[in-house]
C-alpha cells in the first residue's frame, strides 16, 4: 500500500487493521497485492475525490477473514459478472491478470475450503472478501 501512496500521494489514504491473533497465520505469497493495485489503478485513479484502502484481517469461525475495502467508482453488475466468471476460466490472458493469478493460487492452496466475494456499487467503491480456514493442515508453507 505505501507503494500506492508513493505513486498516487494525497490523492490515496489507506488504513491497515491486523488483529493481532492472526499474525502467526500464512497465506500464499503475493494474494492480496493484485487486489490492492487493482482497487488504486481501477477504482481510485478514475475517482474524482480522494481514495480511501482499507486492509482489514481479522479471525472469526476458524477462519481468516481478509477484507480490501476502496471508496473508487466500482463496477457495473455486467463488469463484476464478467470478471467474476474471468476468475474461474483456465485461461491466463486478460486484463486482470494479477488477479487471476492470485484466485489460482487460493484454489491450489485451499482446494474448495475458501470463499472469495466481490461486492461493487457504481460510483461508490468495491469490496473483496477472502475467507480461509485457519485449520494448521490446510495452511499453505513457504
Amino acid at each position: 500500500m505505501q507503494i500506492q501512496k508513493y505513486r498516487f500521494g494525497e490523492k490515496l489514504q489507506y488504513t491497515i487493521e491486523a488483529d493481532p491473533a492472526v499474525l502467526m497465520y500464512r497465506i500464499p505469497k503475493m494474494v492480496i497485492l493484485p487486489f490492492v493495485e487493482n482497487a488504486s489503478i481501477h477504482g481510485i485513479e478514475s475517482s474524482p475525490g480522494v481514495g480511501i484502502i482499507q486492509l482489514v484481517v481479522s479471525m472469526e469461525n476458524d477462519q481468516l477473514h481478509i477484507r480490501l475495502t476502496d471508496n473508487g467508482i466500482g463496477m457495473s453488475q455486467a463488469k463484476l459478472e464478467e470478471l467474476l466468471s474471468y476468475l474461474d476460466q483456465n485461461t491466463d490472458m486478460g486484463e486482470h491478470v494479477g488477479m487471476k493469478n492470485a484466485y489460482s493460487r487460493l484454489k491450489l492452496c485451499y482446494k474448495n475450503h475458501f470463499t472469495f466475494d466481490i461486492e461493487t456499487w457504481e460510483g461508490e467503491g468495491t469490496r473483496i472478501q477472502i475467507k480461509l480456514p485457519l485449520d494448521p493442515s490446510a495452511m499453505p508453507g513457504d
